[in-house]
């Protein structure tokens, strides 16, 4: 059983598809939102004041992309996990998200199961917490 929930902050510009992670995450035992926001400057000042352990961000944010915010995130606080999102990944954007310093790419289209299992996975991996909990 978790002892703490992961603090998860969402940033995408298209209201759908934030509601549907919000949706998705809110009913999750070991997960607390901590924030949505819906450009690339926001998602950046937030971290700095909510200090999330995960941000699932668009890769495509108005201001700076999520790849941008990524960086200056990273910079200040690096165990910050990061997931960006997007509707298609081309090779090239995958290798600069991860040269970015995310952690994960995922389509828009992934499904509930995959979202929860790559936030978990990262939080593992960074904070040797325990696998995602039953339900």
């Amino acid at each position: 059983m978790w002892q703490e929930k992961l603090k998860v902050l969402i940033a995408d510009d298209h209201p759908l598809i934030m509601q549907t992670l919000v949706n998705m995450l809110q009913t999750e035992p070991g997960i607390e939102i901590v924030g949505t926001v819906t450009d690339g400057n926001e998602v950046v000042t937030q971290t700095l004041q909510l200090k999330p352990d995960v941000i699932l961000m668009d890769m495509n944010l108005p201001h700076i992309s999520g790849r941008q915010a990524t960086l200056l995130i990273k910079r200040q606080y690096p165990a910050v996990q990061v997931i960006l999102l997007s509707g298609s990944f081309r090779e090239d954007e995958l290798l600069e998200a991860h040269q970015a310093g995310a952690e994960r790419c995922l389509l828009h289209s992934a499904t509930v199961h995959e979202v929860l299992d790559a936030v978990y996975h990262i939080a593992r991996q960074e904070n040797n917490a325990p696998d995602r909990p039953e339900h």
